[in-house]
């Protein structure tokens, strides 16, 4: 058996990427660090195309935690959802408490970053920081980060 007989049944960068839910930059860094195997898959008249270890592509997949929807406050769930139905179904249900971010009107850059669920650079960017803060730091309106 040749070679590139071996790598027919490995997976391609986008079936990695689609499998994982990661982006092509981590598939290279985790080849780089060593905890995934590539291969190059001979194709004539073609550049070879880089393939993955599928065995490896599962236990990244059964190791990575999947993420989780917020509710967020006054959501309520479809009445025909399992989750609704469900034994504990008391407390699936319940809206979240209002947290303290949710009654301020300027937040600080860290608060900010956790009422929107943005990055750092993502709120300098896009949102509307005021140098106004205590010792001059950013501050944010909470309507304008509403409104991102």
């Amino acid at each position: 058996m040749a070679k590139n007989d071996k790598l027919d049944n490995w997976l391609s960068m986008s079936d990695v990427v689609s499998q994982t839910g990661l982006s092509q930059r981590t598939v290279y860094r985790m080849v780089t660090e060593g905890r995934l195997t590539q291969g190059q898959r001979r194709i004539p008249g073609r550049r070879p195309l880089s393939v993955f270890d599928p065995s490896e592509v599962a236990e990244i997949v059964a190791s990575t935690s999947k993420p989780r929807p917020i509710r967020h406050q006054g959501a309520h769930p479809d009445e025909t959802t399992p989750a609704a139905q469900g034994p504990d179904s008391d407390t699936a249900g319940a809206p979240l408490p209002p947290s303290e971010l949710s009654f301020k009107l300027y937040l600080t850059e860290e608060e900010a970053i956790r009422y929107t669920g943005f990055g750092r650079a993502h709120l300098r960017a896009y949102g509307k920081g005021r140098m106004i803060g205590p010792h001059g730091t950013r501050v944010y309106r909470r309507v304008d980060l509403e409104k991102l």
